[in-house]
């Protein structure tokens, strides 16, 4: 079943391309992770066992924080949508974190044997990843069959059969996080080769976000394993060098007027402070269901009018998530959501503060980092970051815990 779970982590987003209903696979298995945790969990406090540590614990109750300012704003607005579309935006926010928790608890129930057994098949497994998405490249040069999403660095960039390319590097950075934190764990190395080639694939696809965290990544890999007296050096030049990608998208997202994604993350703070500490309410302001059925909010700040963001071409108004959670829940919400997220991060770091800490962090840190020009967290690709995640963060978490019983 892991296997599973892991080669639908990284293909889901590809998968539902061709059969639509793999477009539901978050909320399946959210749905089917959330039951099977509430039986784990009585089953486990039958037995006095103790699986999640004090940064986990703290994460889940602020989650369910959350959840009561979310209804709390949605019962007081002026602004509502369908019951359903709010109950399926509450659905969403808080949809990653139970599949964290589910498939910790699912993990949990496994043995080191099997870990190790799935970590050979995974390393395996990313290399064929990678070879074959670099063969579709090559391929591409003179059959030109792969669909153009944008051009950068003095190419096309692509989504090798994924939806768009940031769906493609999200998998990417998944499968070599995989790749990395196995063949540390059982071969002790790393393989650069298999990095580089992996940062060559992620330009091609063209997602400045996606490059630049790689690289950060990729620096201070270096800078933990070669020059541990440097280390702060290290952090430095990493982010300066991610930096460097993003600051066009940080300016675009949080100063640029011009730009409908800084309209949009504007008009949320404007409608969290009007509303404070509240927001607008579920399903009202910069999540899907806001645009399923166009939220009233729009036309007060005049959205119906601007290019990607209104009703007749609608791209851009679920292209952030912060935009969404202050917008709809308010800055109390946003205040405990960024708590709900520092704490998964911390927790995942703290297991194991070296090469290993940063590795396991790489899925959370990546999918955090990205939130206010992405709203992955509450897509599918939820799912294939949290079953990623909670995979390694449990592995680790077993090591430690038999080290030391030792």
């Amino acid at each position: 079943m892991l296997i599973i779970f892991l080669i639908l982590a990284i293909y889901t987003n590809l998968l539902e391309e061709f059969l639509p209903f793999f477009s539901y696979t978050d909320e399946f298995f959210t749905i089917i992770l959330t039951l099977y945790g509430i039986v784990s969990l009585f089953i486990y406090s039958k037995r006095n066992e103790t699986i999640f540590n004090k940064f986990e614990k703290i994460a889940f109750l602020f989650s369910i924080l959350v959840v009561l300012t979310g209804v709390l704003s949605t019962v007081l607005s002026d602004y509502r949508n369908s019951l359903f579309n709010e109950i399926y935006t509450l659905f969403g926010d808080v949809k990653f974190i139970l599949i964290y928790f589910g498939i910790r608890l699912y993990c949990h129930s496994l043995n080191k044997q099997k870990f190790k057994r799935v970590g050979k098949y995974v390393i395996s497994f990313s290399y064929i990843f990678t070879g074959y998405n670099l063969l579709l490249f090559f391929l591409d040069l003179p059959f030109n069959f792969l669909t153009e999403y944008s051009y950068r660095f003095g190419m096309k960039n692509v989504a090798f059969g994924f939806g768009h390319p940031s769906e493609f590097a999200i998998s990417l950075l998944l499968i070599t996080t995989l790749n990395l934190y196995f063949s540390i764990k059982y071969f002790k190395k790393i393989n650069y080769i298999y990095l580089f080639l992996n940062l060559f694939l992620l330009i091609i696809g063209g997602r400045l976000t996606s490059i630049g965290f790689y690289i950060v990544i990729l620096l201070l890999l270096i800078s933990y394993r070669y020059f541990r007296r440097y280390i702060v050096g290290g952090l430095i030049v990493s982010g300066v060098v991610g930096f460097i990608f993003v600051k066009d998208k940080l300016i675009e997202t949080f100063f640029s007027l011009e730009q409908p994604r800084g309209v949009l993350m504007v008009a949320g703070l404007k409608i969290s402070q009007e509303h404070f500490p509240l927001g607008s309410g579920f399903g009202t302001y910069g999540s899907n269901a806001a645009r399923l059925i166009y939220s009233h909010v729009y036309y007060e700040f005049g959205f119906d009018k601007i290019y990607g963001l209104a009703p007749w071409y609608d791209n851009f108004l679920t292209d952030s998530y912060w935009a969404m959670i202050l917008g709809e829940i308010g800055i109390l919400g946003a205040i405990l959501m960024l708590i709900v997220m520092i704490f998964l991060l911390l927790n995942a770091y703290s297991i194991n503060k070296s090469t290993v800490g940063l590795i396991v962090s790489i899925p959370l840190f990546y999918t955090f980092l990205s939130t206010p020009v992405d709203t992955a967290i509450v897509s599918n690709s939820a799912f294939s970051i949290m079953v990623i995640a909670g995979l390694l963060i449990t592995v680790e978490k077993k090591d430690k815990t038999e080290i030391l019983r030792r």
